[in-house]
């Protein structure tokens, strides 16, 4: 498998594109000839180091980056040494990544060369397996850059993808005579644990889901998903409170019961009831939900039990909160209220003053305040998810 593998990389390099730059015509000839009888396959020979930067020029005017592997330069050479050259290219962005093997007849200038950016060098007069065994080993570790970043190219569109699929299940606003409920939603890392879930149960009843799963990125948003699945089916046929959390804690189980990993979030579960005024909730170790009444008086759904995940049976308690006017409910996780060096109950009061100066702004601006608000005073880089909903009596 190795010797396949050595083979395989040994044709990808071979294949590079190698650029020649010395203003003797001699050494260029000496060079390229070694390098053809070798089996490099794309050459390109240029006498200054000025002829490199029209030939980059050129190709950026044609807006097509000319491909380049390895640079080999020589040092000595009129109008631009090839140090001063290794310098300017490693300021480009574009080939600030190519590879330079510094050609020069002076040991002297082999610091200077690494101090400009030169990977290698080879001192004149060299010997052909020298010069052969450098090149092979700065193109092999080119190629093998050159690799790594395709592999994160294809994860990030991966990653893109999978953003774009977690967003468009997310539940549209709900809007009408009695409610109207609306959320923002913004990943750390382009994934998240973060989710909620809005439905309609009946011309009355309104089912609010949301969760943090713990930790970030990929694993967590994988949790997240699985775990939307089962909401549609379960918040549309009026499940109790009770009975949707402790199906969440049932579902981390099974889908855990053959690995040694654990998973567990945070989650609240709460059915608005507009008709009797009432609002049923289980909360499972999640921030508390933030009723505002018209007095500005503020009411915590509070009442919790243990995290989804943490062990098998948990006791799930419904709790009911009664309202008579017009409300207005938030629903968060805990990136919104996460303050460095202050304590979650005192970011949740920070919230609560921060909502009760914009709780008259519609949801475009009500949100973009807040957003604005947690960028400045928030160092840590985390999920944020926030659900708003206005209850009209």
């Amino acid at each position: 498998m190795r010797d396949i593998r050595f083979k395989h990389n040994c044709r990808h390099i071979k294949k590079m594109n190698i650029l020649i730059v010395d203003d003797s015509v001699f050494n260029r000839v000496v060079m390229e000839k070694i390098l053809k009888a070798e089996g490099y396959e794309n050459l390109t020979v240029l006498s200054s180091a000025i002829e490199v930067f029209q030939l980059l020029e050129s190709s950026h005017s044609k807006e097509r980056t000319i491909p380049i592997d390895l640079i080999l330069m020589d040092n000595i050479m009129p109008e631009m040494s090839g140090i001063e050259a290794c310098e300017r290219l490693k300021k480009n962005e574009k080939y600030m990544d190519v590879p330079v093997i510094m050609i020069t007849a002076k040991d002297d200038d082999i610091e200077y060369a690494f101090n400009a950016g030169a990977l290698d060098y080879v001192t004149r007069p060299f010997k052909k397996e020298e010069l052969l065994a450098r090149i092979y080993l700065t193109l092999n570790l080119k190629y093998l850059i050159n690799q790594q970043k395709e592999r994160e190219q294809r994860l990030l569109h991966e990653i893109d993808l999978a953003k774009s699929i977690q967003t468009s299940v997310l539940t549209p606003p709900i809007k009408n005579e009695q409610i109207d409920i609306d959320a923002f939603y913004e990943p750390s890392a382009g994934l998240s644990g973060d989710m909620y879930y809005c439905g309609q149960i009946d011309a009355n009843k309104y089912g609010i889901f949301i969760m943090d799963v713990a930790g970030h990125g990929i694993s967590s948003a994988l949790i997240s998903m699985s775990l939307r699945s089962l909401l549609d089916g379960m918040i549309k046929k009026g499940l109790d409170p009770r009975e949707v959390i402790a199906e969440m804690n049932n579902h981390i189980f099974r889908l855990y019961q053959t690995t040694k990993g654990r998973a567990y979030l945070t989650a609240l579960y709460l059915i608005i009831d507009t008709n009797e005024k009432t609002i049923e909730y289980v909360n499972a170790g999640h921030p508390p939900a933030l009723v505002f009444h018209p007095d500005s008086q503020v009411s915590h759904l509070s009442r919790t039990t243990i995290p989804v995940g943490a062990r098998h049976g948990i006791e799930v308690q419904k709790e009911i909160l009664h309202f008579t006017d017009s409300v207005q409910l938030f629903l968060y996780t805990d990136g919104l209220v996460e303050v460095p060096k202050q304590s979650i109950k005192a970011g949740i009061a920070d919230l609560e003053e921060a909502i009760l100066e914009i709780q008259h702004l519609d949801n475009t601006p009500f949100f973009a305040h807040l957003l604005a608000r947690r960028r400045e005073i928030a160092a840590v880089n985390d999920d944020v998810c926030l659900v708003r909903v206005r209850i009209t009596i």
